[in-house]
């Protein structure tokens, strides 16, 4: 499969690229320009025919659409997009105290960035083997506590987001959903987190090649496949 992951420089994006091609898929990974790529550069070495790096940031469309021509030029098409990067900004701050810049960032990243990829993207999947978009988001969607307003509420809209597309493209074929990775050990989850990214790393692989299978009605899930 041809698979694009975005935040694919670090945590889940990166166990999720170092998977894919372990297994035999092609990747292009996604990263800003000014991000750390030491490990992508490593992986480049090992697996240099099936992984492109890309530039591609998601508060700049203009990345995005230059992304979609790069894949159409060298790849042709695309099985799966794995919008992974993601904001955790303003997580302690109550109501009274939001932070509009903030808020505005979060939307961007989580997302508009998202919308957006998949506005210049989706075409390129259409007749791809067992097309697959995946938008990675976090069951702090359905927190009703006050706190991580930005973060919460733009994966909330995120997840609405999924549930429309994947009304919308399910005649093209192309499945839709939102995954929950579980509170594992990135930067944002923190060393104290209980999950390794490893696992849902795995999990996702065998969601998309169906080892795990998914109700035709589910959209928002756990990296298990359990509905959310």
């Amino acid at each position: 499969m041809k698979i694009l992951v975005t935040g694919a420089n670090r945590g889940l994006g990166l166990e999720l690229t170092k998977l894919f091609l372990k297994e035999g898929h092609e990747v292009a990974a996604g990263m800003r320009a000014n991000s750390n790529s030491d490990a992508l550069d490593s992986l480049k070495k090992e697996y240099s025919n099936r992984l492109k790096i890309i530039q591609l940031d998601m508060e700049d469309e203009s990345t995005m659409a230059h992304s979609a021509d790069l894949i159409k030029s060298q790849w042709g098409s695309l099985d799966v997009i794995i919008n992974n990067a993601g904001i955790l900004l303003g997580r302690n701050r109550k109501f009274n105290e939001l932070d509009l810049e903030e808020l505005i960032t979060s939307f961007k990243v989580n997302t508009f960035g998202p919308m957006m990829l998949i506005k210049h993207l989706a075409g390129l999947m259409e007749g791809g083997e067992s097309p697959m978009i995946i938008n990675i988001t976090s069951e702090a969607a359905n927190d009703l506590s006050g706190r991580d307003y930005p973060y919460s509420l733009s994966k909330a809209a995120l997840n609405m987001y999924s549930i429309k597309l994947n009304n919308h493209l399910k005649e093209a074929g192309i499945r839709v959903l939102a995954v929950h990775p579980g509170w594992i050990r990135t930067d944002m989850g923190g060393q104290n987190a209980p999950g390794a990214p490893e696992t849902t790393a795995r999990n996702i692989l065998d969601i998309i090649e169906g080892r795990i299978k998914i109700d035709d009605d589910l959209v928002f899930i756990s990296h298990t496949g359990i509905g959310l």
